[in-house]
């Protein structure tokens, strides 16, 4: 009997986005990851080798290598365009974990200069796992925020992303 193989999510994610501008350009994309508490319950077990409810220094570094450093082959679930044009998110910068209510945060920085010019560009960020084993959504009605703004006038927009659509149409990624 023919079927449809779909896939479903382990790892659950909120994710929200911080465009740094320094001086006058973009100077990268800071993003916060907070994991459901399930997945956050077996990173505290894994990592938090002292029992703590904190991660130390060397607990991150550990989280890091075991944890997240195998992203990189999967673009860290960041997908970047500006002005329609790939940006491939080459390195992470600052990576950092917390815990706050008993779930785990991963916070790291993505370099992505973009001079400021009179003209507007058009950036679009979207996180999504292309194996759908970790799904990605935006966290609540504000996931998107900006540091040292002040002088560049900018549009948001979240939206589900049907460009880029999962599992025969069913699931769409936001951008």
């Amino acid at each position: 009997i023919p079927c449809s193989l779909l896939s479903h999510p382990h790892v659950f994610i909120d994710y929200t986005v911080n465009f740094i501008f320094d001086q006058n350009e973009l100077a990268g994309v800071e993003t916060q990851w907070i994991f459901d508490e399930m997945y956050s319950s077996m990173l505290i077990q894994d990592y938090d080798v002292d029992k703590d409810g904190r991660f130390s220094n060397r607990e991150i570094i550990t989280t890091k290598q075991d944890a997240f450093s195998n992203l990189e082959n999967y673009n860290y679930f960041v997908y970047i365009t500006i002005d329609s044009k790939c940006f491939g998110v080459k390195s992470v910068e600052n990576f950092s974990v917390d815990v706050y209510d008993n779930r785990v945060i991963y916070r790291f920085f993505i370099p992505c200069v973009v001079p400021v010019t009179p003209s507007y560009k058009k950036i679009e960020i979207c996180m999504y796992d292309e194996t759908y084993y970790v799904d990605l959504l935006p966290l609540g009605d504000d996931p998107v925020r900006f540091t040292n703004e002040e002088s560049i006038d900018y549009e948001v927009k979240v939206f589900e992303d049907t460009k880029e659509s999962r599992d025969y149409g069913e699931i769409y990624p936001y951008s």
